[in-house]
């Protein structure tokens, strides 16, 4: 298992996860994303959550890097508001005692580096000149609410912070979308000279886990394995023609986006009353939950139109285009087991549009 979950500890040293429900969820649904994008590599990744001495949201150790992120589930338009403060639309974003998060995760960055440098300094062989002291970490604010938005204000505002950073920093937004790329890219930014051919310096996969552990204090968050993505499916979606089944979609994925022209769930263009994009479906911890995207014909449970994020529960039946089961509307079952999603289906829930 490439990919190592750490929390703080408490007085007890058992494992204290971020007090915020949706911190806990943000810096999950983030390790599960590592989780799918490196759990086939040989490579060590290690993810310290809730750091309290030194203070951090996340810490991320690689073999190559180290990033340091601020989370902020906040949703609206990011900009700038009065010199040095941050907006999320019309609300102020809190930064502790900072005037914004760049500051906030800078210091964090700061703290953090005091503390790994010395263990660095033992086990990198620097060239004369020390230029291990130059090595670089990667500070980030990670806008983890759906609803927020990056928009060209907000990288204006990225860009004038990136000004602002400290000689050993680079500081960017992040999405959740992004974030495994930027992990991917944490680079040090140091090499061991010319004697050494300007190989780049490294840490070995027990120095990324001496750092998480005995430097920075993490204990192994166990209580989040059983939610990590195995690459099996989830759940199941069935399409039903005529009462009975004629295809079944594994979820396996974190989100999926189901429509005509979605590339993972396509639906075929024959249910003209489905939109392009219609509707996405997420994991979120144990649970799946379906939202409509914007279509012009809506989502439907059990013939009630979705609104918002509604939790999936087994047997029930979705409707895209419309609440009847007529010839352009596409009706799919949810299931939790492809036993019970090969099972024909019986239309006792769904209004007939004949009737």
């Amino acid at each position: 298992m490439p990919v190592f979950a750490y929390v703080s500890s408490d007085s007890a040293g058992r494992p204290w996860p971020p007090d915020n429900s949706h911190e806990t969820l943000s810096a999950i649904e983030l390790i599960k994303s590592l989780w799918v994008a490196f759990n086939h590599e040989a490579a060590i990744y290690c993810v310290v959550s809730n750091l309290h001495h030194p203070n951090a949201d996340l810490v991320i150790l690689t073999e190559t890097g180290i990033g340091v992120v601020e989370l902020k589930h906040y949703a609206g338009r990011i900009r700038e508001g009065a010199p040095d403060t941050w907006f999320a639309g019309a609300v102020p974003i809190k930064a502790g005692r900072y005037t914004n998060p760049h500051l906030q995760v800078q210091a964090y960055g700061t703290e953090i580096r005091r503390l790994i440098t010395p263990r660095l300094t033992s086990w990198w062989h620097s060239p004369p000149e020390q230029r291990w002291q130059a090595y670089k970490m990667q500070t980030s604010v990670c806008f983890t609410n759906r609803d927020a938005v990056i928009d060209t204000a907000s990288r204006d505002l990225e860009r004038r912070e990136q000004q602002n950073r400290h000689s050993w920093e680079e500081f960017l937004f992040l999405t959740p979308a992004l974030f495994p790329a930027w992990v991917a890219a944490l680079k040090f930014g140091v090499d061991q000279g010319y004697t050494h051919r300007f190989e780049p310096y490294r840490l070995t996969p027990s120095q990324v886990v001496e750092v998480a552990t005995t430097v920075l204090g993490g204990t192994p968050w166990t209580q989040i394995s059983k939610v990590m993505p195995t690459g099996h499916p989830y759940a199941y979606l069935t399409m039903i023609e005529s009462g009975l089944p004629v295809q079944t979609y594994n979820l396996i994925n974190e989100e999926h986006l189901v429509g005509r022209e979605a590339e993972d769930l396509r639906v075929p263009a024959r249910f003209e009353r489905v939109s392009r994009k219609h509707a996405r479906i997420s994991r979120i911890l144990n649970d799946v939950y379906i939202e409509d995207v914007g279509s012009s014909k809506g989502t439907f449970i059990n013939g009630t139109r979705v609104s918002g994020q509604q939790l999936l529960l087994p047997n029930q039946q979705i409707t895209l285009g419309g609440m009847a089961t007529e010839e352009k509307v596409c009706l799919l079952t949810f299931s939790r087991s492809p036993i019970a999603a090969a099972a024909t289906y019986m239309t006792d829930s769904i209004p007939d549009s004949s009737s």
